[in-house]
């Protein structure tokens, strides 16, 4: 497995995960395509999602997180700020660790 970390980066947690797995679509705030993957872990301060598509260790990255329905019948999502904070590949499947800078709660109209 190579595993690629930043230079701030230890294993210190600042909240507790919780493993879940979620399906999560990604972008880098530079570009208008998304791409996909699935959380493997979530938390208050980042999340831990897997993928085929690499991102570069320090990327800046929007993430979207559905989390079903809210009230009345409403889909509510997490749109998400951060950083990539870990590359790890095993496998052919890319592990990306992701630092949340902001998050905001948004319903789809």
């Amino acid at each position: 497995m190579e595993k690629e970390n930043g230079p701030d980066v230890t294993d210190k947690r600042h909240a507790s995960r919780i493993r879940v797995k979620l399906p999560v679509e990604v972008m880098l705030p530079d570009q208008s395509e998304t791409r996909s993957g699935l959380t493997r872990d979530v938390s208050a301060s980042g999340m831990f999602y897997e993928t085929e598509h690499a991102l570069p260790l320090g990327a800046p990255i929007r993430a979207f997180l559905p989390l079903g329905q809210g009230v009345p019948e409403l889909p509510v999502r997490v749109v998400c700020e951060g950083r990539v904070v870990r590359v790890e590949t095993r496998e052919g499947v890319v592990g990306v660790a992701v630092d949340f800078t902001s998050y905001r709660f948004v319903t789809e109209d």
